[in-house]
């Protein structure tokens, strides 16, 4: 071997150690900046969820404020339609009447306005015509849907219109009507009952002249408020349900209608339940109340109704909670995916350090274990060199020295080029047939040197016939080698040491016990990998000896077993398959 080529390898190892001695991972900074790393990506993994969260709260909720603008609407055209419905009778029939239509001998014109009102508004069950002098009257029923009261046999004047004269309902009401109005007054309004069937009854009333001091005539109009709740408010919530539906979908909406004592009169199909909703008040009047406002009917004011919208399935709003809470999923997964990812990058990032880790300390460890022998080479190379004189005993301990330092080199390198795959160790085995008992004698003999140096109880249990192992020799002796030098290191020189060489049918086995320190339980799992040192191995080593202990084994279809207990001392079992030939 050239030294100075040596010297060179070794000089690159010293500075190959100390340039990587700035990657240690054990020193405070890097674990204070990997909990910094941590913290800052808890963080920000926190702070992305919350603006998820955040952003997709918004988006319901301004889905919200749009549906809760449209029920809005949706309730404000209920009322507004029904109001002006329910006025429209008085607004367009009766207020624009004058004396001049009121004749009762030929009544056509009233007749043809009542059936224009019967014809465009569906609550009007009856126009009644009084006057008191002469005392004459005429009653004017639907055709189509005739009081329960009404006679049978009145005179069909205009469809859908059925006349009647005489009748007493006129001039009562007209009574109740004069009862109701102030004098000068023109419009009564008042709520009565007709064949035990409750009405609400508008009216105006003429006057003779400028002065209104005498009743020319009154008219009025009926509504049957049975009928009325029966059927007049769920045919408008269903058209103005129809007419919300061309902004938005149909059926978004459920329409309601709630009266004074909260009991439902109608309502077009339920609500969701979670969804917004608007409540709006409006009178039961079939007049305009608005521009009336001292009517009463009779000691009772007039009732406050309460129509309702809200949302039955509005696809808008469906279409945003959905979304929304599929997308907050999709960034909270994206969120969830980086953040694992990040994580795997700082793995990775470690293992790089633990990897030049390694490889540093691996470096000064060779550099340590080459430089012992080549140092002894070196000084014996350089005693022969200078021509001193030595005898012929000195001359064999010098060449056996020098064979013994090569071997160990030699070892050393076998060792690297074995765990790095370099040398494919199964296609360099010699298989042969041993005995397990001449392998431990081989063994201890070739160990002879430290067990002097040592204080060792050493007891060797090997039965007197043993089945011969098909085995490289040479392979073994170094793995079994390797498990009684870590049994005198770790029992620091002193102690009891066992081996013991048993077999069954399957297999030849030999175990190594000392009462040395033993394995601490977290470094057990790890201490066939290549380059592992244990936290508190105490001695320089390459963390090799191990690792190629167990490939050996395994190629030759055997296995390691490690028992050890921290301050008791440790077991290691070799398990060596038997020779079926």
């Amino acid at each position: 071997m050239n030294l100075r080529a040596v010297k060179n390898v070794l000089g690159r190892f010293r500075h190959y150690s100390t340039r990587q001695k700035l990657f240690d991972l054990s020193s405070p900074n890097l674990t204070i900046s990997s909990l910094i790393v941590a913290l800052v990506l808890g963080l920000t993994v926190l702070s992305l969820a919350w603006l998820a969260n955040r952003a997709t709260q918004l988006w319901r909720a301004t889905a919200t404020l749009v549906v809760e603008r449209r029920v809005d609407e949706t309730a404000a055209l209920l009322v507004t339609a029904l109001v002006r419905d329910m006025r429209g009778v008085q607004e367009t029939i009766l207020m624009p009447l004058a004396t001049e239509h009121l004749d009762l001998d030929a009544p056509y014109e009233i007749t043809d306005r009542v059936a224009r009102a019967f014809a465009r508004f569906p609550y009007p069950e009856s126009f009644f015509v009084w006057k008191p002098s002469p005392d004459a009257s005429v009653l004017f029923n639907r055709a189509d849907r005739p009081p329960e009261w009404a006679k049978t046999n009145g005179t069909p004047a205009a469809f859908p219109v059925a006349l009647f004269r005489d009748s007493p309902e006129p001039g009562q009401l007209a009574d109740l009507a004069a009862n109701h109005v102030s004098p000068g007054e023109e419009v009564a309004v008042f709520e009565t009952t007709i064949a035990g069937i409750p009405y609400q009854v508008i009216t105006r009333v003429f006057y003779h002249g400028i002065q209104r001091s005498e009743i020319f005539a009154i008219v009025g109009f009926t509504v049957n408020l049975n009928w009325v709740e029966a059927e007049y408010f769920s045919e408008i919530t269903d058209q103005i349900e129809r007419m919300a539906g061309t902004t938005s979908a149909a059926g978004a909406y459920s329409l309601s209608i709630v009266d004074q004592e909260g009991k439902l009169v109608t309502q077009t199909q339920k609500s969701n339940g979670d969804g917004p909703f608007t409540e709006v008040e409006f009178p039961l009047a079939f007049f305009d109340s608005l521009s009336t406002p001292g009517i009463t009917l009779g000691s009772d004011p007039v009732q406050r109704w309460i129509a309702r919208a809200a949302v039955a399935d509005d696809p808008l709003l469906a279409a945003a909670t959905t979304g929304a809470s599929r997308t907050l999923a999709l960034i909270l997964f994206a969120i969830l995916a980086s953040a694992v990812s990040l994580l795997l990058a700082i793995r990775l990032w470690r293992a790089n350090f633990d990897l030049v880790a390694t490889k540093a300390n691996f470096v000064q460890m060779m550099g340590h274990e080459l430089k012992t022998p080549l140092t002894s080479i070196r000084l014996i190379g350089e005693t022969l060199s200078a021509g001193r004189f030595v005898s012929e005993r000195s001359s064999m301990e010098y060449g056996a020295l020098v064979s013994k330092e090569a071997a160990r080199l030699s070892r050393l390198i076998e060792n690297v080029l074995t765990v790095a795959s370099i040398v494919d160790s199964k296609s360099v085995y010699k298989m042969t047939n041993v005995d397990l008992g001449e392998l431990v004698t081989e063994t201890l003999t070739m160990l002879q040197p430290q067990i002097d140096e040592g204080h060792f109880d050493l007891g060797v249990e090997v039965p007197g016939s043993l089945p011969e192992v098909r085995c490289d020799r040479e392979a073994i002796v170094s793995a079994l080698e390797n498990f009684i030098v870590n049994a005198f290191k770790y029992s620091d020189h002193y102690g009891k040491i066992t081996i013991r060489v048993v077999h069954d049918s399957r297999y030849a086995r030999v175990s190594v016990r000392d009462e040395g320190r033993g394995i601490a339980p977290e470094d057990l799992p790890s201490v066939f990998d290549k380059f592992f040192r244990g936290k508190n191995a105490g001695f320089v080593g390459s963390g090799l000896g191990l690792a190629i202990a167990d490939k050996i084994l395994k190629d030759h279809g055997g296995s390691i077993s490690i028992e050890s207990t921290r301050g008791v001392g440790t077991t290691v079992t070799l398990n060596l398959p038997r020779d079926s030939s």
